[in-house]
């Protein structure tokens, strides 16, 4: 049940003056004074005032600093007139070395002379003299904007207090001060996702946008019907839980310092100021940590973040701003050009590579194959005496160390291997943007080709293509658990070795079982089945799984089976049969590798994107320099690209649509066509891109 009507129509200074008087109408200042800021106060001994600042500082999204007094003072000039703090909250709490004593209605005691023990406590601190206020942003101030926009606030539908969580997420420290980030939960229809974001991202006082929408396990919260502090609030059917960065972390933070005394309002029990909930910035700008300025404050429509639904198992949601969608969308229609006519276009599903990216962003642990043995009558080696690991069906991924020993390019192009320059660079290429992102990266391959792409990936960091070496490991399929154990630690599915499984170029699994190139030729003989692997993510919570494909035989295309079917050459017969969570379709594979690549750096250089990405801790919008120029170095350019095809040239692989030994992929020279691809994709990554915002 809502606030009566009565309270609903006060303005912030009458309901201040009925707070002051204990109205006993007012428990929670939810649904209270719409269209206006609340706050959470924090109130602290003037020797912890300055780390506490800083702590707010480092955590902006959690603690959004509307004001900080003056010691001892208990006005708010800024925020109110005519406030006093000591009385203008209906319930206070009170702290003695980190634990909650008591309960208030009223700090006025505290300024008298003292009588109980914990006022003799502050008394020893100089009484309220001593004392600093610290007032926080509240997520009550967006709710009026959220039920204009139309957003149901099922809190204040309800009658309850917000819910509040304690996450396993921690805060950036600051001198005494560390704690969990605490959320608040409000469900949203999913349907209303983006205008709940769009509002919110307006309010950065009153926390800006989300922080996290979806399964609030990974968040570390197990069960929404038991919040920390306030009440449990029901979801409706087609709710989504959203959280948002809550003030009550600094409850946290009181909690974990253990000041010999605090006070802080009571969670729900909110301080109304005059500031209009529209207001674009803090009244009270002080410098922030190493820049100035106050909390990041661009609402710019191009940064106003959209949600996108990135995974069902565990629910994710995730946001990135309008511009980088934008761009991304650029990529996308870029890869989409088919030079080569095979018809790519017919196959096109907008976003795919935009939420493969956001996944992406979002993943700890990913493995990339690729490798497709067109030329199905070449030679094969296999030299079992240099295998550099092995993975034994069923059991632990084991390595071992591989000898130091460089085989020249002319004695793999005396073999004639029969794979294409189609796939290896856009892999090369995802892989060591990965790795500079922070990703950790493996790549999966046939055993037949274990020692060459061993020498080629040695080559490619050699060249400076590849920023580091990576494991290399092969897939065999020795029962039916094989998958389960080579995916997940100890076959245990709550413990996935990989977050993200990418195939790029990867030759896919038909409907007969068998593997077929473009010409309907039958290449099961020269293939591993690395295709097992998708097939059991998808029953594996917690791995997302992409396709990159140009013809629709390539592992991941199933998603779009029947399309490929209908309208590509042979596609009754060559379609793939196992689907990715994402299938993303291009002129040519490497061309979608590149596009992944630039997708990321557009994300990691997106201030919404990495805001929700980090929880809203951290210093907002700034990226140091050293790692920006890294980021940028690691982009696929015209040289690197052109090296690492001279690399498998030299390797005796060809291309995949003529079998030509040369400076092509899929029957198109690398000059002008693939460089010119590199160009306008770096074009749009790099040309308006302004990433300390």
């Amino acid at each position: 049940m809502e606030q009566s009507n009565h309270l609903n129509s006060l303005s912030p200074a009458e309901l201040r003056l009925l707070i002051r008087q204990e109205d006993p109408r007012i428990s929670t200042t939810t649904g209270l004074a719409n269209g206006y800021q609340q706050a959470n106060v924090i109130i602290l001994p003037n020797h912890l005032a300055d780390d506490f600042e800083v702590f707010c500082r480092r955590n902006p999204a959690p603690l959004p600093l509307l004001y900080r007094s003056q010691s001892g003072e208990t006005s708010c000039p800024p925020l109110a007139r005519h406030a006093n703090i000591r009385t203008d909250i209906s319930q206070y709490y009170v702290y003695e070395e980190g634990c909650l004593v008591k309960t208030v209605s009223s700090l006025q005691s505290y300024s008298a002379q003292p009588r109980t023990a914990s006022e003799q406590q502050a008394a020893h601190h100089g009484l309220w003299s001593d004392m600093v206020c610290f007032y926080l942003g509240c997520s009550f101030g967006f709710e009026g904007q959220l039920k204009k926009a139309g957003v149901p606030v099922r809190n204040v539908e309800q009658g309850t207090n917000v819910s509040m969580y304690r996450t396993a997420v921690p805060c950036i420290p600051a001198g005494v001060f560390s704690c969990p980030l605490v959320v608040t939960m409000r469900p949203v229809p999913a349907g209303m996702l983006d205008a709940a974001v769009e509002v919110t991202h307006l309010n950065l006082l009153a926390h800006g946008p989300p922080v996290h929408i979806g399964d609030p396990a990974l968040l570390g919260i197990q069960d929404l019907s038991r919040p920390h502090y306030g009440e449990q609030v029901q979801l409706q059917p087609g709710d989504v839980p959203v959280f948002w960065a809550c003030g009550v972390t600094a409850i946290e933070a009181i909690i974990s310092s253990k000041p010999s005394l605090a006070f802080s309002h009571s969670p729900g029990c909110m301080f109304l100021t005059d500031i209009p909930d529209s207001s674009p910035s803090s009244p009270t700008p002080p410098p922030s940590e190493g820049s100035a300025g106050s909390p990041s404050t661009d609402h710019k429509l191009e940064l106003i973040p959209f949600c996108f639904l990135v995974s069902h198992n565990p629910l994710l949601y995730s946001l990135a701003s309008q511009r980088a969608v934008a761009k991304i969308r650029q990529l996308e229609t870029i890869i989409g050009e088919d030079p080569g006519q095979r018809g790519i276009r017919a196959l096109f599903v907008q976003d795919e590579l935009l939420r493969s990216c956001l996944a992406l962003s979002h993943a700890f642990s990913v493995a990339i194959t690729t490798g497709f043995p067109t030329h199905y009558m070449h030679r094969v080696a296999v030299e079992k005496r240099r295998l550099p690991l092995l993975v034994e069906g069923g059991a632990e991924i084991k390595r071992e160390a591989a000898p130091a020993v460089a085989l020249p390019g002319d004695y793999w192009t005396s073999l004639r291997p029969p794979d294409e320059t189609d796939g290896p660079p856009g892999a090369i290429a995802m892989a060591t943007m990965l790795l500079s992102l922070g990703k950790r990266v493996t790549m999966v391959t046939d055993r037949r080709a274990l020692e060459m792409n061993r020498a080629i990936i040695d080559e490619a960091v050699r060249t400076g293509v590849l920023k580091t070496a990576i494991p290399l490991v092969t897939f065999e399929d020795s029962g039916p658990d094989s998958a389960l154990h080579f995916l997940c630690h100890h076959g245990d599915p709550s413990k996935p070795r990989y977050d993200h499984l990418v195939a790029i170029e990867r030759t896919g699994r038909a409907e007969d079982g068998n593997y077929y190139n473009m010409r309907g030729v039958n290449i099961k003989h020269l293939v591993d089945p690395i295709d097992n692997l998708f097939i059991a993510a998808k029953d594996i919570p917690g791995i997302i799984t992409t396709g990159i494909g140009d013809g629709g035989n390539e592992l991941g295309m199933g998603k779009l089976k029947e399309k490929v079917k209908t309208l590509m050459s042979n596609g009754s017969l060559i379609a793939c049969d196992v689907p990715a969570d994402y299938a993303i379709t291009a002129g040519v594979s490497n061309w979608g590798g590149y596009a992944v690549v630039c997708g990321l750096y557009l994300l990691h250089t997106c201030p919404s994107h990495q805001r929700y990405r980090k929880k809203g801790l951290g210093l907002e919008n700034t990226i140091p320099q050293e790692q920006l120029q890294d980021w940028t170095a690691n982009l696929p350019s015209v040289d690197k690209e052109e090296s690492i095809l001279s690399t498998l040239v030299r390797f005796g692989i060809r291309s995949g649509k003529t079998g030509h030994l040369a400076m092509e992929v899929d029957g198109l020279t690398f000059h002008p066509t693939h460089s010119d691809i590199i160009t306008r994709l770096l074009e749009v990554t790099l040309g308006c891109t302004t990433p300390n915002l």
